[in-house]
């Protein structure tokens, strides 16, 4: 199983089509959009699902994720300002932001906590 298949099981949901995804867009809450490029055989996509997976377990699992079809990518990527794949796009019922491309771990940090606030803590032990 590649990473991006991997993230697709992690997600709980099918690749979406664009129906899908903007049914997914229009529901409240913090998700992230994959933008994976896979389709246009973009190698960094495994790169990035790599990276969301661990940033998703940081979170614990405080956020959704969708990966997004090589259609529903082309009809959507204007709406976000989505210029390269892969790029990820952070939703909060409010302003998104755009990381394209793999980054720096501290970029993702800074932006997942700008986005969704810092890591919700475990329970007490």
């Amino acid at each position: 199983m590649t990473p991006l298949e991997s993230l697709i099981e992690l997600s709980g949901r099918p690749v979406l089509d664009e129906m899908a995804a903007r049914a997914f867009i229009a529901d409240p809450g913090r998700k992230v959009l994959v933008f994976s490029g896979v389709e246009k055989k973009r190698p960094e996509a495994q790169d990035i699902a790599v990276i969301l997976r661990e940033v998703w377990r940081a979170w614990h699992g405080s956020f959704e994720i969708a990966v997004l079809s090589g259609k529903a990518e082309d009809r959507i990527k204007t709406q976000f300002g989505v210029i390269v794949l892969p790029s990820l796009v952070l939703i909060n019922d409010g302003p998104h932001r755009v990381l394209p491309r793999v980054q720096d771990w501290p970029v993702y940090g800074e932006a997942f906590r700008a986005s969704f606030g810092p890591p919700p803590l475990l329970a007490a032990e």
